[in-house]
């Protein structure tokens, strides 16, 4: 399914449905998803009353999808049958739950409305997928939060559109919910709200949507009934939401304002201390602290009121973080730094690593003093690194990946010397996929000081930047000219080696490595990975069964891990295969991908099993599983494949047309 080629993908799902004798309950979720983002309600409501009303389908599941449907197409006796249907079957299904309260809503009946929607909250299940979900201005809270605005309790509506916004990334909630705080007259709430959908929206763009957006700013204080307000909002259909443009406009660089020159004039250091403090950081790194601490000690005897010596201190005390004494003597030194000359700045930023340094329900509080500590023009690095971080992780900040880049960026412009500021947004544009972007920083953090725990991260950005040879080089200068002894590290490099088909130093790496630590997890995958690799399946299971219990995070990290296509669970799936053990072979690939529920290629494969088997209805429901998956990420290669793989199982039900499905999708 590719997002706006609706059409070509509802023509590859009819194709499947013809060739593939009904039922053929697994393709409908995806076709009936087509069929809606296409406006088709008619033909999206023919497809499942056909699968209740022909083909006799008694699944809970379809039952629900299929009032879900109905309720779309404005069907609410068919939905209200077909949900009571679902919930006689299963009386918990919250997907059911969820359209018998929306019929309620549309039927005027509020009251029971949210009763019903408050039950499908408590039971705390899944229930997003096909239908009921953002791509149909759909979710639980904020629904909720819709119905009690309509029973004027907005303080309760207020919540559930904070839970909403928690629950998924997307502007409505934000946008809906600076409505009711405009009416409310809490302006400036209704402002933030406002801002944070605008950053959504910029990532995820709906020009309707924004230009909503902007006309409510535009517009903020206005005495406009509530009603009136939320009714100009375009109310919740199939179509609220647009996928994003086949060709998605470059997005503009985000600039940083610069310090102005009065500010970095106002926190430079007194010239009398320059020279101290140079000393002091240098004592610091070079671990030796009672050396440092004394140095300031003598200094503040003779200047007590000094802000730069305070400040210094403070530093010098939170450099042991280890010992609470002195992060307690360190918030006291900055509160008198502070009291002292409140219009500078790196005095905040230490207030600010202390309540980071002490307990997470403190990590606001330290976002705070971060912000106050640039707005005041601090130039130290860290600051901006720590305000990245918070960027980041608070939608308060911002919550935004752009801006985060940004201040990581303006650290390593105040201090390109620092190797920690390169890692800090290396290993951030790297959990980012950023592979190409992230490849320099931990280049320059590796030359600015060596450091082998980056080579794991390079060289999967090698990996996925087609750049293998570089990755083997790394690890071979390691191993080979500085003598590496490290067996993590050695095992690792028996990886890359193998990666790169450099077989014969696998081999010679592998046995030292085998010999220092041979039950080391990862030595013991490696050993399952070259027999497979020689044929030796019964071996290679065995090995493999040996690292099933073992925790993940054991061998996972760099290479062993779904990233790059590892998993203990997968491998045992596919070693049995090999040994034509089919039948239970299955359970491994269910368990791969119910712990990873993002990775299509386990179902692909595990519908390649089921026809083997000869059991297309579980192939096809794979294939389905296979299909929403690569959604989320659209591979086209990957979704490509499975549509080829639909229309084999398709071709082979022609042929055998004996193989009924079980009902069910």
């Amino acid at each position: 399914m590719r997002w706006g080629r609706w059409a070509e993908s509802e023509e590859s799902y009819w194709q499947a449905l013809d060739l593939y004798p009904r039922p053929a309950y697994g393709l409908h979720r995806p076709l009936g998803f087509v069929l809606l983002k296409q406006d088709e309600r008619q033909e999206a409501f023919n497809l499942y009353a056909e699968g209740i009303i022909v083909e006799h389908n008694t699944d809970s599941g379809y039952y629900a999808d299929a009032a879900t449907v109905a309720l779309y197409g404005g069907r609410l006796d068919e939905a209200q049958a077909w949900s009571d249907t679902a919930l006689v079957f299963e009386p918990t299904n919250v997907r059911a739950l969820y359209v018998r309260a929306l019929i309620a809503s549309q039927r005027g009946e509020t009251e029971a409305a949210l009763a019903v929607l408050e039950t499908a909250i408590s039971l705390k299940q899944d229930y997003q997928y096909p239908y009921l979900n953002i791509q149909f201005d759909h979710e639980l809270n904020l629904d909720r939060a819709r119905l009690l605005v309509k029973l004027e309790r907005y303080d309760e509506a207020i919540e559930s559109y904070g839970a909403a916004i928690e629950a998924e990334y997307w502007a409505r909630p934000s946008l809906e919910r600076a409505l009711v705080f405009r009416f409310l007259k809490r302006f400036d709430e209704a402002r933030e709200d406002l801002r944070r959908a605008l950053e959504i929206n910029r990532q995820r763009p709906n020009a309707q949507e924004r230009a909503r957006i902007e006309e409510v700013l535009t517009e903020l204080r206005s005495d406009k009934p509530l009603t009136e307000l939320l009714s100009s909002e375009p109310q919740p259909t199939i179509s609220a939401f647009e996928p994003p443009s086949e060709e998605t406009p470059e997005p503009t660089p985000i600039v940083i304002a610069q310090v102005p020159p009065e500010q970095i004039a106002l926190n430079q250091v007194d010239e009398r201390y320059r020279e101290l403090k140079a000393q002091v950081i240098n004592a610091l790194r070079d671990g030796s602290w009672e050396n440092a601490y004394t140095q300031v000690e003598q200094a503040l005897r003779a200047d007590p009121q000094s802000y730069d010596l305070l400040v210094l201190m403070a530093q010098t005390l939170m450099w042991r973080d280890n010992e609470p004494s002195t992060l307690v003597a360190a918030k006291t030194v900055i509160t008198q730094s502070i009291q002292i000359n409140p219009a500078r700045a790196d005095a905040y930023h230490y207030l600010g690593d202390y309540y980071d340094r002490t307990r997470n329900e403190y990590r606001y509080q330290a976002c705070l003093n971060f912000r106050e500590a640039i707005d005041k023009g601090t130039q130290i690095g860290a600051a901006y690194v720590q305000w990245a971080h918070c960027v980041h992780d608070f939608e308060e900040f911002g919550a935004s990946d752009e801006l985060a880049d940004a201040y990581y960026s303006r650290a390593i412009e105040l201090e390109p010397n620092e190797p920690e500021w390169y890692v800090q947004r290396g290993v951030f544009r790297f959990e980012h996929y950023r592979y190409a972007d992230a490849i320099p920083d931990l280049e320059q953090a590796i030359a600015l000081y060596p450091q082998t725990y980056l080579h794991g991260r390079l060289a999967v950005a090698y990996f996925n930047t087609e750049q293998g040879p570089k990755a083997f080089e790394l690890y071979r200068q390691q191993i080979e000219v500085n003598n590496e002894t490290d067996p993590n590290y050695l095992i690792d490099g028996v990886y890359v080696a193998r990666y790169v088909e450099q077989d014969e130093t696998a081999q010679k790496w592998f046995a030292i490595v085998e010999g220092l630590d041979p039950e080391n997890p990862k030595v013991i995958y490696m050993k399952a990975l070259f027999a497979w690799d020689s044929g030796e399946y019964e071996q290679a299971l065995d090995l493999l069964q040996r690292l099933f219990e073992v925790e993940r995070w054991r061998y996972d990290t760099p290479f062993l891990n779904p990233g790059l296509d590892r998993y203990v669970p997968l491998d045992l799936g596919r070693i049995l295969v090999l040994l034509g053990e089919l039948h239970e072979a299955v359970p491994f690939f269910v368990q791969a991908f119910e712990e990873n529920r993002w990775w299509a290629q386990v179902m692909i494969e595990l519908a390649e099993v089921h026809i083997q088997r000869g059991d297309l209805t579980a192939a096809g429901a794979a294939l389905n599983e296979a299909l929403y998956a690569n959604s989320q990420y659209e591979w086209e290669e990957e979704r490509i494949r499975i549509l080829d793989l639909i229309t084999k199982v398709s071709e082979l039900s022609r042929v055998t047309p004996t193989l009924t499905p079980t009902p069910g999708s």
